[in-house]
């Protein structure tokens, strides 16, 4: 009789494979005692069997040899190493119902085509998920407690920290920061992940980084010390984010304003076309979407149509030669701002009072709420008014200060370092200054200079 020898650790963060191994070996000698064959072994280590959603390889893959007659049966330690959710153990009853298979584990075996084996394995089965339930709700207290003190926990040190996570690793957080100064004056996440990798920087998990991982990692609110909890940020009492216990990486504003930048980089990415045309494609030239078909019937923004051009991406009828109006444009930023450094005073955001009203406002409605003095009715209607607000302002305070914080990240001195520059912080430098430049059509008769067939829309706040 070929039987299927399942074992299963929920826990095993080493991934010693210790406890599973122990399983597997008095499996094997319950299946010789029966005179069993053993057609295959069948072992989930550190997973759990708790909760529906919960994916078990290898369970699953028992199951179907059962089901498709290939086993004649089973052999677990435990019947609650087998199953913890009542629908499992459905599963399996309902492929014992055709009789003949045998179900044994450490304990003794277990008739699952009998009335009495049915109700035992239910009961032992509603008893387990019991215990799993009252674990997990006591974990999940006790989790939440430990995030409302800031305290860290974590398997792994997270990068930019030193061992424990408490302390910041002098080189790591130098690079951090490093990084974001450069994200906020338009370098590529592909080029951050590629300057890391550069200098011999790993993830947590001793991974190279990659565009995804730079744009997870630089997102997370630990870097300005806010403790998260099951992937939102802590709030107390007064409604203020928690702090963690560990060394800020960064201040709370400039992560705020590093989010908004990221987040006004992505919806930038793609610019889309007037007039029903296809979206504009991803501007990875330099002047891609900054210049604009001077036909005044179209006005769209125009793209590096191929090695030699720019080409307007709704008429097609107005195009430019590439090298000429690069040169011819960064000479004429570079004769206007060849040096930056008067524009880089820090103004303060108008709306921290209203905002610190609006929050207190909140506080004292739910305070009111608490003690039963307002109804739910009442409370609820005006919080969800005030909430709107302060999510409206706290937007626009990021934003204010994402543009304070990159117009402080800008290279100071253009004429002298526009060379040394990336295409991304060079593009950025450019929609900072000009807001278009109007791209003439050639026309008729003699055709004039690059120069001449561009005209320049500087930004007020910048000319």
């Amino acid at each position: 009789m070929p039987v299927g020898i399942y074992a299963r650790i929920s826990e095993d963060p080493n991934d010693t494979k210790l406890g599973v191994a122990r399983q597997v070996k008095d499996g094997r000698s319950i299946a010789k005692l029966r005179n069993w064959g053993v057609a295959g072994e069948y072992v989930d280590n550190d997973v759990s069997a708790f909760g529906a959603k919960q994916s078990r390889p290898e369970w699953e893959r028992l199951m179907a040899d059962l089901e498709a007659g290939r086993i004649d049966g089973i052999v677990a330690y435990d019947l609650d190493r087998f199953a913890r959710e009542p629908l499992d153990l459905e599963r399996a009853i309902a492929a014992y119902d055709k009789g003949g298979l045998v179900f044994a584990t450490v304990q003794g075996d277990i008739d699952l085509s009998s009335a009495d084996g049915l109700t035992m394995a239910r009961v032992m089965v509603a008893f387990a998920n019991k215990s799993s339930r009252d674990t997990s709700r006591r974990l999940k207290r006790k989790y939440l407690e430990i995030a409302h003190e800031g305290r860290f926990i974590a398997s792994r040190r997270p990068f930019g920290w030193g061992d424990g996570g408490g302390k910041l690793d002098k080189k790591e957080a130098a690079a951090v920061r490093q990084a974001v100064t450069d994200v906020m004056a338009g370098v590529s996440i592909r080029q951050i992940a590629k300057n890391w990798n550069d200098a011999g920087y790993t993830t947590s998990m001793g991974n190279p980084w990659k565009p995804a991982t730079v744009r997870q990692y630089l997102r997370n609110p630990r870097l300005c010390g806010y403790r998260v909890h099951q992937g939102e940020v802590l709030t107390d009492d007064a409604g203020k984010p928690v702090l963690g216990t560990w060394e800020p990486l960064l201040t709370a504003e400039a992560f705020e304003a590093l989010i908004s930048k990221m987040d006004s980089r992505k919806a930038a990415y793609f610019h889309p076309a007037p007039n029903g045309h296809r979206a504009g494609k991803k501007a990875t030239q330099l002047l891609s979407n900054l210049l604009r078909c001077g036909r005044p019937e179209c006005g769209s923004r125009m793209q590096s149509g191929g090695v030699r051009a720019y080409a307007c991406a709704s008429c097609h009828r107005c195009q430019i030669h590439k090298a000429q109006a690069e040169k011819a444009v960064v000479g004429a930023v570079l004769a206007a701002y060849p040096d930056l450094s008067t524009l880089t005073e820090f103004a303060p955001w108008p709306g921290e009072s209203e905002l610190e009203e609006v929050q207190g406002r909140i506080k004292e409605l739910m305070q009111a709420y608490g003690t039963g003095e307002l109804s739910k009715g009442v409370v609820f209607t005006a919080v969800s008014s005030l909430e709107a607000r302060r999510d409206e302002l706290l937007t626009q305070r990021a934003a204010h200060n994402r543009d304070q914080i990159a117009e402080q990240a800008k290279p100071r001195h253009l004429a002298r370092d526009w060379d040394s520059l990336t295409v991304d912080v060079q593009r950025e430098l450019l929609s900072s200054l000009l807001v278009a430049v109007v791209v003439a059509p050639i026309g008729k008769g003699p055709r004039k200079p690059t120069h001449e067939r561009l005209t320049f829309v500087w930004r007020e706040e910048a000319h």
